[in-house]
């Protein structure tokens, strides 16, 4: 993700969260640090001050064993006898429980070497002490009172100031820790100090980085603003952040561009606005002339439009006559042509009566010739009948007769009737042909009267419109004179706009474009 790309508060976020981590992280690191030396000295000081503890005690109850062991040898009464007994049994268990808890606590080489130097001058401490006992239990007491006052007592002088010494160097070393601890406490300081530097370091620098980040296309909006306000619109902006200084500047740049195009557009509408006014000063005196010239013809017009007037108006009233003699003349051939359609609706009404006679004599003549078949039929019967069927054949016979004769008289009948309606289907068709052609005659009749109507009314609309027109050449020759007045008025006002036109090309030339080829 580009950093351009993000907005200006997701900046100021990220800006914040970092100085949050990395004030978080120096807190911890400087708390971690003294955490973790204060434990350390809390663990140093706490296991030296037990040696010197040790140490100490150990130094006093040596010192003490040894007064109580040279006392009770200088003074042997049954009380001091009794009292050291009392007390020596107690008072070597605790010396040797401190000597060996220094012995456990020790663990440096400068602190084993001194403890190896005490333990040897106890011993010679403990040779000297078994000498002068043996001296004394031998009787030689002035022998074991030499060995007490001599090596024995030189031998605990120098056992005590081992052990002095030894208590002494747990105290520097237990200064030494405390001047470590407060040594440590310093470095904390000083690196807590310099992580708090480094931290400032970093938010200065993130800062100016930011500062910088926000500053430079702030100046850039700055300058192009300034730009603009002094008319240079020929220096165009472009950035490829994302975040709300980048909408700016292309907002910016976007209103740098319309404003040159706007000026562009008004520059050279100005100059084609300055051509035109020009043009037409010079085309108002042309058309000064040609409108005094118009109203002259515009005069014999209207007296041409009068005598036009009266002879459209005489057309009118002949067309209105003759429409009234071609309404009449239609009103006859409809009376006409009904007259025929009834003829031609009698003949259809005769064919279809003859017609229906052919069908009628038609059957007539099955039944006679299904008669005829009858009658023969009877003649056999009664030819096999014998005797007994002669009368019935003499019967049959003269029916046989009388259905021939039917059916002559049918076949007579409908030769006429076929001729009778071949006569009247021709005479229909006569009759429907004539009645066609009248209703031809009647339509132009009709289309003759409309267009003799159409005529009339649009003789009467011209003369309308003639009158019209001729009012309208009166109102027209008053507006030209008008127009001649407002001519001039309109040459005054071109030279007028030429002048503001030029005034207003002025103004924009303070404007720098950018250049078209560049």
């Amino acid at each position: 993700m580009n950093f351009k790309h993000l907005k200006l508060a997701t900046k100021l976020w990220v800006g914040v969260a970092l100085l949050l981590l990395g004030l978080a992280f120096v807190v911890t690191s400087v708390i971690l640090r003294s955490v973790q030396s204060t434990r350390a000295a809390e663990r140093a000081v706490s296991h030296q001050s037990d040696k010197l503890f040790a140490a100490s005690q150990w130094a006093a109850l040596a010192e003490t064993e040894l007064l109580r062991a040279q006392a009770h040898f200088n003074d042997r009464t049954p009380l001091i006898e009794a009292l050291y007994r009392s007390t020596a049994a107690g008072a070597n268990d605790r010396a040797a429980e401190a000597a060996a808890r220094v012995q456990a606590l020790a663990h440096t080489p400068a602190e084993r070497e001194a403890l190896a130097q005490i333990q040897a001058q106890r011993r010679a401490i403990d040779e000297a002490m078994a000498q002068a006992r043996r001296a004394h239990e031998t009787g030689d007491a002035a022998t074991a009172q030499a060995v007490i006052e001599g090596a024995y007592a030189s031998q605990v002088v120098a056992y005590l100031q081992s052990l002095r010494d030894f208590a002494d160097l747990q105290r520097r070393t237990l200064d030494a820790i405390q001047a470590d601890i407060s040594a440590g406490r310093s470095a904390n300081l000083a690196f807590g100090a310099s992580m708090i530097l480094s931290l400032m370091a970093f938010i200065v620098l993130g800062a100016y980085f930011l500062i910088r980040h926000i500053r430079q296309p702030l100046q850039r909006a700055v300058a192009c603003a300034h730009a603009i306000a002094g008319g240079d619109l020929s220096q165009p902006l472009d950035t490829a952040r994302g975040d709300e200084f980048g909408e700016l500047i292309q907002a910016l740049e976007a209103m740098r561009a319309q404003l040159a195009g706007v000026v562009g557009e008004v520059r050279q509408s100005a100059q084609q606005i300055s051509l035109a006014a020009g043009e037409i000063a010079a085309g108002n005196h042309d058309l000064s002339a040609r409108t005094e010239h118009t109203a002259s013809s515009l005069q014999q017009t209207a007296a041409s439009m009068e005598q036009l007037t009266s002879d459209v108006q005489a057309s009118a009233h002949a067309a209105h006559a003759a429409n009234q003699l071609s309404a009449q003349a239609g009103e006859r051939a409809q009376l006409g042509g009904q007259a025929v359609q009834q003829v031609v609706d009698t003949m259809h009404t005769i064919r279809h009566s003859s017609e229906k006679i052919a069908d009628i004599i038609g059957v007539i003549d099955g039944i006679a010739f299904q008669t005829n078949i009858l009658a023969l039929n009877a003649a056999v019967e009664a030819a096999r009948a014998g005797e007994a069927g002669r009368g019935f054949a003499v019967v049959a016979g003269e029916v046989r007769a009388l259905a021939q004769r039917s059916a002559q008289a049918a076949s007579e009948i409908k030769r006429l009737i076929e001729a009778s309606v071949s006569a009247v289907a021709s005479g229909t068709q006569q009759v429907d042909q004539a009645g066609a052609t009248i209703g031809q005659m009647i339509q132009d009749v009709v289309r003759l009267r409309d267009l003799i109507a159409e005529m009339t009314a649009t003789s009467s609309q011209q003369a309308t419109g003639v009158a019209e027109i001729n009012a309208a050449l009166g109102q027209l020759d008053h507006a030209t004179q008008q127009n001649a007045a407002l001519v001039e008025e309109t040459a005054a006002a071109a030279t007028t706009m030429s002048d503001q036109a030029r005034q207003l090309e002025t103004a924009v030339q303070r404007f720098r474009l950018l250049a078209v080829g560049g």
